[in-house]
């Protein structure tokens, strides 16, 4: 089984601002609506059970959060601490607000496998994609 890890970057006002930009509407009928961030990059679903929302501001530093990438997701079966790129601060410098979201493509149930054709900065989206770790 692949699994992949994206960390998206974007400039936000604050965490409110953020958390607008992610969240899922729903219509009238009770269907769920695409937050502008999934419509942005073009996908019409993510699992929000696997994707982390940061806020980089007064209480929550740079450093932290670069941290916390390198030491949450390290384990014996899993490799994706050490393809982070060894400038990894300066990768995520010039943002304040971050999307971590994971994917596997398991044959039991792939949870956001979307994820494994998404690359670049989709056209006109606020977000853009900073890492791609697939392992």
């Amino acid at each position: 089984m692949k699994q992949i890890v994206t960390v998206w970057g974007a400039n936000f006002a604050g965490e409110d601002e953020l958390g607008g930009f992610v969240q899922t509407g729903w219509d009238d009928d009770g269907e769920a609506v695409p937050s502008l961030f999934m419509r942005t990059i073009g996908t019409s679903r993510i699992d929000e059970d696997f994707m982390e929302v940061h806020y980089v501001g007064r209480e929550y530093s740079l450093e932290a959060f670069a941290d916390y990438l390198r030491s949450e997701y390290r384990s014996d079966e899993m490799s994706f601490a050490e393809q982070l790129p060894a400038n990894l601060e300066e990768t995520l410098g010039n943002y304040n607000s971050f999307i971590v979201i994971y994917g596997n493509d398991s044959g039991y149930g792939a949870v956001n496998d979307e994820l494994f054709t998404i690359s670049g900065r989709p056209e006109g989206s606020a977000a853009a994609l900073l890492l791609r770790v697939v392992f």
